[in-house]
């Protein structure tokens, strides 16, 4: 019994000796999954100017047939349309998925074209992680078929050490692109039908997926 209450004693020096001099502890990414929705603003419709909005985790309370939501329309005619989906976000971070609900018209919601293409770009912390990029992608009706889900994940985010474990600004920038006459999309949100937002470190990802830069 002495001999082996001496090795349990002498145990923990073995395992400090057998740590290579100098060694540092290994950071372990801490991905937090969160879903975030944006909100309207003063302003029920925007035509002409890019729209910004701003995000949180509570999910929109009411329908567009009790008046919730708002929306901005997007031509594809005038440079500075389209909207940004902006706010923070804790933890490290390697891919996000954006959901954006649209309602579209025209040769498009005929099925003349089977995607909508639309410029997408991301900045975290001031950085360009996605640089603008051409995104083609099928939309999927919803329930009622007035809406119609746009939704992509961005790939090989590399925030991933204990310095990039902070809270981070993050900002999403969608805009339509390659439009034929007199087709048009109006980006909408905040409704409980149309749920748009971003959602960080999501365990499955969207069918359109796109790495993000370098």
């Amino acid at each position: 019994m002495r001999v082996l209450f001496r090795l349990a004693l002498a145990f923990p020096m073995l395992v400090a000796l057998a740590q290579p001099s100098g060694a540092q502890e290994v950071w372990v990414p801490i991905f937090n999954t969160e879903r975030t929705y944006v909100h309207c603003g003063a302003d029920k419709a925007i035509v002409g100017e890019r729209a910004t909005y701003t995000w949180n985790t509570t999910a929109p309370a009411t329908s567009f047939t009790a008046n919730g939501g708002c929306g901005a329309l997007d031509v594809d005619k005038f440079d500075g349309e389209g909207v940004t989906f902006t706010g923070k976000h804790t933890g490290n971070l390697k891919q996000l998925t954006v959901t954006a609900w649209v309602i579209d018209c025209c040769l498009v919601r005929a099925g003349v074209y089977p995607d909508i293409w639309a410029d997408a770009s991301v900045q975290i912390d001031g950085n360009d992680v996605l640089s603008e990029t051409e995104l083609h992608i099928v939309p999927v009706p919803s329930e009622t078929g007035l809406s119609r889900l746009l939704e992509f994940s961005v790939t090989g985010i590399k925030l991933l050490t204990e310095a990039d474990y902070k809270e981070h600004d993050v900002s999403v920038t969608l805009e339509t692109a390659e439009l034929q006459d007199g087709d048009q999309i109006a980006w909408v949100l905040d409704a409980t039908e149309v749920p748009s937002g971003v959602t960080f470190s999501p365990t499955t990802l969207a069918s359109t997926r796109v790495p993000a830069d370098g």
